[in-house]
């Protein structure tokens, strides 16, 4: 669409400039009324294209963004981190309060 519009506006200026040489690329027939409808529809159809995206992102924000269809899973609590890993309550609680643990064997 970008590219559309900057076609555009470089046609209307080369036309206020009056280029000769490019004015017979633009109008191969000779017949600029037909050149200016071609225009005013590529306009058109990008406006219409734009308003259809806009209107169909504005439609799906509506109905689906609040919507919070995400499962997460329960809280672990220490208790589980003892029973599954076997180890001492006191234990997991010294590494969840320490910054560095070091392990002496791997517990997984």
């Amino acid at each position: 669409m970008l590219g559309y519009i900057l076609q555009t506006l470089f046609s209307i200026a080369v036309l206020k400039f009056k280029v000769p040489d490019f004015l017979t690329k633009i109008f191969p027939y000779g017949d600029p009324q037909k050149t200016r409808q071609t225009v005013l529809i590529t306009i058109g159809i990008a406006i219409l294209a734009a308003l259809v995206i806009s209107l169909w992102g504005a439609y799906n924000y509506r109905k689906y963004a609040h919507l919070n269809r995400r499962t997460f899973p329960k809280d672990v609590t220490s208790s589980g981190i003892d029973s599954h890993f076997g180890l001492h309550p006191f234990e997991v609680l010294e590494m969840q309060n320490s910054k560095i643990t070091v392990l002496e064997k791997t517990i997984v």
